[in-house]
């Protein structure tokens, strides 16, 4: 299933990180820290945010932004890798 990292979603969303916490009654250093890592995120927040974004929940990818990155970049390769149809 395709996922969308925290922070990705909400700037294809034309958020800022500022417009998002205030929305979600959060400090923006709560907010970096949630896109960095959303594991801890609770699920009232990811709610508001999904619902705020235009997203489902489930789209979103949960956990930390570097391994979404890392994860990507393979998938990345192994497309290059395939041969063409």
């Amino acid at each position: 299933m395709f996922k969308i990292s925290l922070r990705s979603a909400r700037e294809m969303s034309g958020y800022t990180v500022e417009d998002v916490a205030k929305q979600c009654g959060i400090l923006t250093e709560v907010m970096d820290r949630f896109e960095e890592d959303c594991r801890d995120m609770p699920i009232s927040i990811g709610l508001l945010i999904s619902d705020l974004y235009k997203l489902p929940p489930s789209i979103i990818y949960i956990g930390p932004e570097s391994e979404y990155i890392n994860m990507h970049r393979k998938l990345c390769v192994i497309m290059k890798q395939k041969p063409g149809k």
